[in-house]
């Protein structure tokens, strides 16, 4: 009888211990893909562009013309170029809890952006 008894107990415990770790890391994978960011481009009137961002691991092509604006959950990545090395590019942005400011000035390409792990930004050449 103690040796059954002391075996249910060992189940039930083993029981409320997974399903703890269960609905832990449920609950952690839905709450990191719970972010928006929001992007404006601004900068030469009429000026054309194409990028491109990851959004939960899948790349996302765009292109457009400038005065531009982009809101989209769980970008991780945006890379942008401009058509024409002379115009300039203003990036404004933000997400989980951020904001960024980048310029591509006349004489660049362009700009990449990475939001994992804090904003970090870059001029292409």
């Amino acid at each position: 009888m103690k040796k059954s008894l002391v075996a249910l107990v060992f189940i039930g415990l083993f029981v409320a211990l997974a399903l703890t770790v269960w609905v832990g890391q449920h609950r952690s994978s839905n709450t990191a893909l719970a972010y928006i960011t929001t992007m404006e481009f601004s900068g030469t009137t009429g000026a054309s562009f194409v990028g491109e961002y990851l959004q939960g691991g899948k790349r996302v092509v765009f292109s457009g013309i400038l005065r531009y604006s982009l809101t989209q959950s769980n970008v991780s990545r945006l890379e942008i170029r401009k058509a024409k090395a002379e115009d300039t590019l203003v990036l404004d942005a933000q997400g989980g809890g951020s904001r960024v400011s980048a310029h591509a000035n006349s004489g660049t390409k362009g700009l990449r952006l990475k939001m994992e792990g804090g904003w970090s930004v870059e001029t292409l050449q």
